[in-house]
């Protein structure tokens, strides 16, 4: 049986955990984690009603004149757009150095619950390509 490996399977009976018998030494437990929920992707302007109240990755251009920074602090409040959609991004942290109005930006957080705002626990600057630096492209 070339090209296979030994497998091994672990069965375990009923929903307890005392059901399940302690490793013997040199066996190794198998712990189950909760893992995080893969993130949606989004253009901003195919945000739609499913995705209120989720986390998702929103990708749109911030708008020109939006950025306000609270006294103070690092808190941030800006707008982003792309194809006629809207959505205020309400963001703590340190934003990447080549944020600016304009800027093609990759937003990750939670969609309000009625869809009017993110809250963003991460803003990433997409890299401008040729034909952006040389004005052809507009948001």
């Amino acid at each position: 049986m070339r090209g296979f490996l030994p497998a091994v399977v672990l069965a375990i009976g009923g929903c307890d955990p005392s059901d399940v018998p302690a490793p013997s030494p040199g066996e190794t437990e198998l712990v189950a984690r909760e893992t995080p929920a893969i993130l949606e992707y989004l253009e901003l302007d195919e945000v739609g009603v499913s995705q209120h109240g989720r986390r998702v990755k929103l990708h749109g251009y911030v708008i020109r004149g939006t950025v306000e920074r609270k006294p103070g602090t690092s808190t941030y409040r800006f707008a982003l757009a792309r194809r006629g959609a809207r959505l205020r991004v309400d963001y703590t942290g340190t934003l990447p150095h080549d944020f600016a109005d304009q800027r093609e930006v990759v937003a990750t957080g939670t969609l309000a619950a009625d869809g009017t705002a993110l809250a963003a626990d991460e803003v990433v600057s997409k890299c401008p390509d040729d034909y952006e630096e040389l004005g052809r492209i507009t948001p």
